[in-house]
C-alpha cells in the first residue's frame, strides 16, 4: 500500500492506472500530455452516458446509487481498485448508512452538497477517499462534477510533490481538503477540477521526476 493511501485504502502502484506507455518527458507539459492521451480516456468518469445500457439510463441516480453501493462504477461489473482493502462489515456499514440518505442525495444541486453528506458516514477503514469517489461516482454522470479539487491520499502525494517543485500558487497545503482551481498550474488548467485529482494520484511518481518549475 502507497504511504499515501488512507487507512484501508489502496492505489494501484505508481498511479491509479494499468497498461499506459511509459513517460518519458521532462516537464510538467509533457507530463500533462502524456496523461490526457494515455491515462485520462480509460477513466470510468469519461464514458459516454449514451453507451450505457438503457436500463441504466433511465434511472441514471438510481443506477448510480446502486453502483455505489457496491463501491463501482455505474456500468462496471467490479468493485474499484481503490475500495478493494476496505472491510467488508465497513463497506455493509457505509451503504447502510448510505441509503438511509438516498432521497436526501438524490435532491442535492451540486457535487460539494453530496461530498458533506456522504462525509458524514466516515468510519474506519471508510477514508476520506472512499468519500470522494463515492460522491463522484453518484455526480459525474448527472453534470455535478467538483468545482474544486479535493486533495487526499495520492492526489495530496501528487500535489506536495508539485508544491515541492515550485508549481503551486500557496506555500502550504492540507490533506483531505478541497482547494480552487487557480492554486494550480497553467498547465493544469484546461482539466476539470476532477480531473487534476485524478492526475495528481494518476502521476504523482512521474511528477517527481519532472524538471522543477524555473
Amino acid at each position: 500500500m502507497s504511504s499515501c493511501c488512507g487507512q484501508g485504502e489502496t492505489t494501484l502502484g505508481g498511479g491509479c492506472r494499468k497498461g499506459s506507455p511509459e513517460f518519458k518527458g521532462r516537464t510538467l507539459s509533457d507530463l500533462v500530455r502524456h496523461y490526457k492521451e494515455h491515462i485520462l480516456p480509460t477513466h470510468p468518469g469519461k464514458k459516454d452516458i449514451k453507451l450505457l445500457p438503457d436500463d441504466l439510463r433511465g434511472d441514471l441516480f438510481g443506477s448510480c446509487f446502486a453502483a455505489v453501493l457496491a463501491m463501482r462504477w455505474v456500468g462496471a461489473q467490479t468493485m474499484d481498485p481503490h475500495q478493494r482493502n476496505v472491510r467488508k462489515e465497513e463497506r455493509e456499514t457505509f451503504g447502510t448508512r448510505l441509503g438511509a440518505k438516498k432521497y436526501e442525495i438524490e435532491r442535492c444541486k451540486d457535487f460539494h452538497s453530496v461530498y458533506n453528506i456522504v462525509s458524514a458516514f466516515k468510519i474506519d477503514y471508510i477514508g476520506y477517499l472512499t468519500v470522494y469517489d463515492t460522491a463522484l461516482r453518484i455526480c459525474l454522470y448527472r453534470g455535478m462534477a467538483p468545482e474544486h479539487v479535493y486533495l487526499h491520499n495520492g492526489a495530496f502525494c501528487g500535489a506536495r510533490y508539485l508544491l515541492n517543485k515550485g508549481f503551486l500558487k500557496i506555500k502550504k497545503i492540507r490533506d483531505n481538503t478541497p482547494y480552487d482551481l487557480n492554486v494550480f498550474p497553467q498547465e493544469l488548467q484546461k482539466l476539470a477540477a476532477w480531473e487534476i485529482e485524478n492526475f495528481l494520484c494518476c502521476c504523482k511518481q512521474e511528477i517527481k521526476s519532472i524538471a522543477a518549475n524555473a
